[in-house]
Order: structure tokens, then sequence, then C-alpha cells
């Protein structure tokens, strides 16, 4: 999204403003909806770990995580550190998630 986006008056900067806001609430109740069903699935994964007789933390499992995620913000022009922080907080929730399950 690298186009320039050309506002010449107040009236187009307000409706520019607006416009952005709404989408950005769009887009936020999207993040809540995928953080929700990513949050369903640790539950399955604990589940399933159970049985499995696996420990919650697998440091393997993370690190493939923490390596796709850090391609995937270059890939994007993202700042990888920023984004590895909020997946290590969502990996949290799921970790955190698993354990009041056990």
């Amino acid at each position: 999204m690298n186009e320039k986006i050309k506002v010449n008056t107040k009236k187009e900067a307000e409706e520019l403003l607006n416009i952005s806001r709404e989408e950005i609430d769009k887009i936020d109740h999207e993040i809540l909806e995928l953080i929700s069903k990513r949050t369903k699935l640790a539950k399955s994964i604990m589940y399933a770990k159970k049985i499995l007789d696996r420990n919650i933390y697998d440091e393997e499992r993370e690190r493939v995580v923490h390596e796709n995620i850090k391609k995937m913000a270059t890939q994007k022009n993202m700042d990888e550190d920023v984004i590895l922080k909020v997946m290590t907080l969502l990996m949290k929730l799921s970790k955190d998630t698993q354990k009041n399950l056990e």
C-alpha cells in the first residue's frame, strides 16, 4: 500500500480521516476474531498434547514460528522486532490458555 493519497482541502482530509478510522475499526474487529479463533485452536492443541503426553512448551515449534514470522515481516516490509513482540504475546495467550486447561 505504497500509494500516494492526494488531499487538497480540509473537507477531503476530514473525509479521509473518517473513512480510514472506520476501516481501522473493521480491521481491529477482524483481528480480534482471528485471535479468538487462534485461542480456540490452542485449546484443541492442548487436548491433543494431553493424549500424546507432551509439554505445553514446544521449543522447536516456537523457533519455527519465529522464523516464519520474521520472513513474513520482512516480505511485507514490516518492523520485524515489533511483529515478533506481537506474535510472542499471542503465543503467550495460547500457552496461558493451555495451562488453564491442565
